[in-house]
């Protein structure tokens, strides 16, 4: 086991990464892996031990190293799992290749790009929606079509004091789109900021929505944006400049090297 994890934090360590802090971002049990956020207690409280099934077909949007997919994995029917990182896909097919878990399959692709025409019972959005490149409304409608029928989302929010300060306001678009909230509690975890998430299903499809709340929905993602970055534009421009500051940094040290 100590063989596999060295290996596998080899691979992470040779990029930087922006989540984890340094260590992976999720745990692994079953290799005695510690990560930023425990796959088993979030496995848990997402109530997904009622949830997944033989029967269930789950797509993990944005799915970091796989771990918390090949836990499901081992439930489930099969998983689709997105994720852009190079290396973390790596990281998640070795993986899977040592557990030798076949019905798990690791897309190096974007929400944006993923075409496959799939249908799922079963969604994974964690702390995610920020970082797809559509609006949240076209992101709410795409994951809307690519569900079933009475199929379940569970949708996890970034940072509550400042991405996510208006997680609630985005509950209600789902709502409007047609899905019906289940459940909504807090996750929490001492390498890991306070999250809300909700578990919600879905009951009509985006062509039986009245228009009007469609339209509502539609102003109301506009609203959550304009006011996000409003209250967070000055930790957007200390982002902004410090990634600046760390561009010239890396240049002047590169030219010194040069010489």
């Amino acid at each position: 086991m100590q063989n596999i994890e060295n290996k596998l934090f080899r691979i992470l360590k040779s990029k930087k990464q922006m989540f984890g802090r340094g260590i992976f971002y999720q745990s692994f049990p079953e290799l005695k892996i510690k990560g930023q956020r425990s796959t088993a207690k979030r496995f848990d409280t997402y109530k997904l031990d009622k949830i997944v099934n033989n029967k269930s077909k789950v797509l993990d949007i944005g799915c970091n190293c796989g771990f918390f997919s090949l836990t499901t994995a081992r439930k489930a029917k099969i998983v689709h799992s997105i994720e852009p990182n190079k290396t973390l896909i790596k990281v998640a097919n070795i993986t899977k290749q040592h557990l030798q878990i076949k019905n798990c399959f690791f897309f190096n692709d974007t929400f944006d790009t993923y075409k496959k025409n799939n249908k799922f019972n079963l969604i994974f959005s964690f702390a995610v929606h920020h970082w797809v490149q559509v609006s949240f409304y076209e992101y709410v409608k795409r994951l809307s079509y690519m569900l079933e029928k009475n199929g379940i989302i569970i949708f996890e929010s970034h940072s509550l004091k400042s991405i996510d300060r208006f997680f609630l306001l985005r509950i209600k678009v789902f709502k409007n789109l047609g899905f019906e909230m289940q459940y909504l509690n807090k996750i929490h975890e001492k390498k890991d900021m306070e999250r809300l998430f909700c578990i919600l299903i879905k009951k009509k499809k985006n062509n039986e929505i009245q228009y009007l709340f469609k339209f509502k929905d539609f102003i109301n993602c506009y609203i959550i944006t304009i006011l996000n970055f409003i209250l967070n534009c000055n930790t957007y421009l200390s982002t902004f400049f410090k990634n600046i500051a760390f561009v010239i940094k890396n240049f002047l040290l590169n030219s010194k090297r040069s010489k």
